[in-house]
C-alpha cells in the first residue's frame, strides 16, 4: 500500500482519514493521509497524456500547486481556489485541505528536496465584509518561531471590519494568518514532526463566610455575614514531537509552539432577588509560549 508522497509502508490494518481505504499507521505520523480517488487519478493521468504543459512544471513549485489544486477543487467540489469563501460561509471543509494536500504531496513526490513544499493561504474582505481565500504563496524560509510569517493567527470576527485596507489583507507584519486555515505542507521521509496535544483545565472554587456581630453582648448584639468565593482556573499545555524513523535527524532542529487561551466567567444572579444571567466577562487572556 503506497501513502500519497511515496511512503511505503506495510498495511496495519486502520483506516484512512475519509474511510475510503486502509490507511497505514505511520502515515498519521507525517501528514494526515490523503488519498486520491480511482476518478481523481484518472483525471491528472489523463492531462498529462493529453499534454505535458506547464500545469505539470514543477520547476515553478506555486504554479503547479494553484493550477492543479484549481483543477482539482474545480472538478471534485466545484469551488474556486482563488475566491474560496471562508466568512460567513466556510466552504474550507476538510475535503477541500484533503485536496490542497494532495496537490503539495504530488509536488514533493517528483522532486528531491530535503525540505517539504510549503504554501500560505492569501485573504481578502470585499464590500459586503464577506472573506475569501484569494490564492496562496509559497513559504521558502522561516527564521525562527518568531519570524513574522509565524505571527499568531487573526480569528474572524477581527477581519470582518478591522480595518484592513490590502489585497491580500496584511498588517504591519505582512499577509495576516486566520484560525481554521492552515497552511499546506507536502509530504517528506525522515521529518520529526508533530504527534500529540495534550490539554487538561483545572478549576477550583473556595467559600469563606464571615461571621460579625456588633457588641460583645450577646443579647444586644446585631449579627451580619459575609461570603466571599475564591475561584482559580489552570491550564496546562503538552506538545509531543517524535522522530519515527530508525535514523537520526541529520541537521539542526528547532521545535516551537505557542497556544491562545481565552477564559470566560459567566456570572448568573440569584433569582429570589431579581435578574437573570448576567454579562460574560472575560477575566483573564493566558498566552503560553513553548520553544525548545
Amino acid at each position: 500500500m503506497m501513502c500519497v508522497g511515496s511512503i511505503k509502508m506495510q498495511n496495519k490494518g486502520h483506516t484512512s482519514p475519509d474511510g475510503l481505504m486502509p490507511c497505514p499507521r505511520s502515515c498519521f505520523r507525517v501528514f494526515p493521509c490523503a488519498w486520491l480517488k480511482v476518478g481523481l487519478l484518472a483525471l491528472l493521468l489523463n492531462a498529462a497524456a493529453v499534454s505535458a504543459g506547464p500545469v505539470f512544471d514543477t520547476s515553478t513549485p506555486l504554479s503547479f500547486f494553484t493550477n492543479v489544486a484549481s483543477r482539482l477543487l474545480s472538478a471534485q467540489m466545484n469551488v474556486n481556489l482563488s475566491q474560496l469563501e471562508i466568512y460567513p460561509t466556510n466552504q474550507y471543509t476538510p475535503a477541500v485541505h484533503r485536496l490542497l494536500q494532495v496537490t503539495a504531496n504530488i509536488l514533493d513526490a517528483q522532486n528531491t528536496n530535503f525540505y517539504p513544499s510549503v504554501f500560505r493561504p492569501l485573504f481578502s474582505e470585499d464590500a459586503s465584509n464577506n472573506l475569501f481565500i484569494i490564492g496562496y504563496q509559497q513559504v521558502t524560509n522561516v527564521a525562527g518561531p518568531a519570524d513574522p510569517q509565524l505571527a499568531p493567527p487573526y480569528s474572524v470576527a477581527a477581519l470582518v471590519n478591522g480595518g484592513f485596507n490590502t489585497t491580500p489583507l496584511a498588517d504591519s507584519q505582512g499577509p495576516v494568518n486566520v484560525y481554521g486555515v492552515p497552511w499546506v505542507i507536502g509530504v517528506k521521509m525522515g521529518l520529526p514532526n508533530f504527534n500529540q496535544l495534550a490539554l487538561i483545565n483545572a478549576a477550583s472554587v473556595t467559600r469563606e463566610l464571615e461571621l460579625t456581630r456588633d457588641s460583645v453582648d450577646p443579647r444586644t448584639a446585631a449579627y451580619a455575614t459575609n461570603q466571599m468565593y475564591i475561584i482559580g482556573v489552570s491550564n496546562s499545555l503538552a506538545v509531543t514531537f517524535w522522530n519515527s524513523y530508525s535514523s537520526a535527524y541529520p541537521r539542526p532542529l528547532q521545535v516551537g509552539a505557542s497556544d491562545l487561551l481565552e477564559s470566560v466567567l459567566k456570572i448568573q444572579k440569584n433569582p429570589i432577588f431579581g435578574g437573570g444571567l448576567g454579562d460574560c466577562s472575560t477575566i483573564k487572556m493566558h498566552k503560553h509560549a513553548i520553544s525548545y
